[in-house]
């Protein structure tokens, strides 16, 4: 007869590999990307390097903002559309975050989606600017958003 010791570490092991190990399904994987790139479009349009302004000594001047004139996604397959093969499941996050073993385990943060995307907007000229942009949008377990 095993002892309940083994039967717990059986136990914690096996929800262990399901909550970490376990492969997304295709179905699910299409509903963390629509939570991420909707998540996008929420925000939009993100910050940018507006005007760089070097000074000479190897210093310089950087004026971040919002682009002047932006054009918003109207819905997420016009994103889709101007943005094809846009998500994907990665493992970090552009500065090396990962989600922790425990985050994992009890699904606080258990996915990043890598949007690519480009923010679009009209120009001094009057035509239209693409700028490529990226962002790493954290989901839980239960394919919601989260905010850290």
């Amino acid at each position: 007869m095993p002892s309940a010791s083994k039967i717990l570490f059986v136990a914690a092991v096996s929800a262990l590999l399901l909550a970490v190990v376990w492969p997304v399904s295709a179905e699910k994987e299409q509903r963390l990307y629509a939570a991420a790139a909707l998540r996008v479009i929420q925000a939009y349009p993100p910050s940018i390097t507006l005007h760089t302004r070097d000074l000479g000594d190897g210093n310089s001047i950087v004026t971040y903002g919002i682009p002047p004139n932006a054009i918003p996604y109207k819905s997420l397959s016009e994103f889709y559309a101007e943005n094809p093969h846009c998500c994907e499941l990665v493992d970090r996050a552009a500065d090396g975050w990962q989600p922790s073993l425990l985050d994992r385990l009890f699904g606080l943060h258990s996915y990043i989606v890598r949007v690519r995307y480009s923010i679009r907007h009209i120009g001094p000229d009057g035509t239209v600017r693409t700028i490529p942009d990226e962002a790493f949008i954290i989901l839980k377990r239960s394919g919601k958003v989260t905010h850290i």
